[in-house]
């Protein structure tokens, strides 16, 4: 769970900027829009919902492990909160992706 929501993070930061340079259609907002007839936009908020469902049943699972699970199972779905951090966004904010070239500079 971990891993799809940061290739999703990153696809959705990047979809604007790869769109310019390719057009290979291998984004989740690009499969979406195509399978489901849905304008670019629409696919796009599909495809944070999704992967917002994905980070909620994630976060569950941690809630379930910090109460249940040994100090070193703990330590392991800590880090895989950092991992997911590093990439991701906390309302908006992104960590590690304005440093990337495939995400656009904020206005």
């Amino acid at each position: 769970m971990a891993c799809t929501v940061i290739d999703w993070d990153n696809d959705i930061a990047s979809h604007f900027r790869e769109s310019l340079r390719s057009q290979d259609n291998q984004n989740p907002g690009d499969i979406l829009a195509h399978e489901q007839n849905l304008s670019q936009q629409e696919a796009l908020h599909r495809a944070i919902a999704m992967r917002d469902r994905v980070l909620v049943r994630f976060l569950r699972l941690k809630d379930a492990a910090d109460a249940t699970e040994s100090v070193a199972r703990r330590r392991y779905v800590t880090s895989l909160c950092d991992w997911i951090t590093g990439t991701g966004t906390r309302r908006t904010r992104w960590y590690w992706s304005p440093g990337s070239r495939n995400v656009p500079a904020p206005n």
